[in-house]
Protein backbone atom coordinates (compact mmCIF):
# COMPACT_ATOMS: atom_id res chain seq x y z
CA UNK A 1 0.00 0.00 0.00
CA UNK A 2 1.32 3.36 -0.51
CA UNK A 3 2.10 6.16 1.71
CA UNK A 4 -0.48 8.52 2.56
CA UNK A 5 0.00 12.07 2.13
CA UNK A 6 0.05 13.74 6.03
CA UNK A 7 -1.83 17.30 6.90
CA UNK A 8 1.38 19.32 6.61
CA UNK A 9 1.58 17.52 3.14
CA UNK A 10 -1.52 18.53 2.02
CA UNK A 11 -0.97 22.48 3.12
CA UNK A 12 2.10 22.53 1.03
CA UNK A 13 -0.05 21.55 -1.95
CA UNK A 14 -2.19 24.22 -1.22
CA UNK A 15 0.38 26.49 -1.09
CA UNK A 16 1.83 25.09 -4.41
CA UNK A 17 -1.00 25.74 -5.95
CA UNK A 18 -1.63 29.27 -4.41
CA UNK A 19 2.31 30.25 -5.58
CA UNK A 20 1.42 28.80 -9.37
CA UNK A 21 -2.13 28.62 -10.34
CA UNK A 22 -1.36 27.96 -13.45
CA UNK A 23 -0.16 24.29 -12.91
CA UNK A 24 -3.61 21.53 -13.74
CA UNK A 25 -4.52 19.11 -11.25
CA UNK A 26 -2.28 16.06 -13.30
CA UNK A 27 1.10 18.32 -12.50
CA UNK A 28 0.49 18.93 -9.03
CA UNK A 29 -0.09 15.06 -9.20
CA UNK A 30 3.11 14.87 -10.41
CA UNK A 31 4.95 17.37 -8.45
CA UNK A 32 3.43 15.75 -4.89
CA UNK A 33 4.81 12.09 -5.89
CA UNK A 34 8.15 13.22 -6.50
CA UNK A 35 7.76 15.99 -3.37
CA UNK A 36 6.26 13.79 -0.89
CA UNK A 37 7.84 10.62 -2.13
CA UNK A 38 4.66 8.66 -3.03
CA UNK A 39 4.65 5.49 -4.62
CA UNK A 40 1.71 7.03 -6.91
CA UNK A 41 0.26 10.41 -7.68
CA UNK A 42 -2.61 11.51 -5.92
CA UNK A 43 -5.77 10.51 -8.22
CA UNK A 44 -7.24 14.09 -9.67
CA UNK A 45 -10.37 13.55 -7.47
CA UNK A 46 -7.77 13.83 -4.27
CA UNK A 47 -5.89 16.82 -5.39
CA UNK A 48 -9.53 18.30 -6.06
CA UNK A 49 -10.61 17.46 -2.62
CA UNK A 50 -7.66 19.37 -0.74
CA UNK A 51 -7.61 22.49 -3.05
Amino acid sequence: MGKWMAIDNKRELIRKHAATPAMTQAQLAKWAKKEFRLRDPPARNTISDIL
